[in-house]
């Protein structure tokens, strides 16, 4: 696990076969999972993160950042009701989570709800004063 972490920046795919492998030593790690997630998420694997942190959720369904990840999938693959939707979760399971906050201001934004921009970033800005 500790060198996954290490080779994220450096070397990705090599980050992912860490993480696999220490997932085949310690398949209930959910850090694991939702890293693993990340990295095929930003290496334009959709799915395969998509399974990664539906794993983690399934061995922690309270995990925000599990929840908030396939929020971020969801508004990559464009289904902005979607992520709105896992956003406002994630935020529910752990209401400092200002990064959701960041991309709910986002997306009401872009839909033309600017109350609920607004008030988002807001609660962004607070958090990451």
């Amino acid at each position: 696990f500790e060198r996954a972490l290490a080779l994220e920046e450096a070397d990705p795919p090599a980050a992912i076969d860490a993480y696999r492998r220490s997932l085949r030593l310690r398949p209930d790690c959910v850090e694991a999972w939702i890293n693993l997630g990340r990295l095929h998420a930003e290496g334009g694997e959709p799915e395969a993160a998509t399974d990664c942190f539906s794993t983690a959720l399934k061995l922690d369904p309270a995990d925000a950042t599990a929840v908030y990840n396939l929020g971020v999938v969801a508004q990559d693959a464009g289904r902005e009701q979607d992520a709105i939707y896992l956003y406002g979760r994630a935020l529910e399971l752990d209401p400092g989570l200002a990064e959701a906050h960041y991309n709910l201001a986002t997306l009401f934004d872009q839909s033309g709800d600017s109350r609920a921009a607004i008030r988002h970033i807001n609660e962004y800005r607070k958090l990451t004063k």
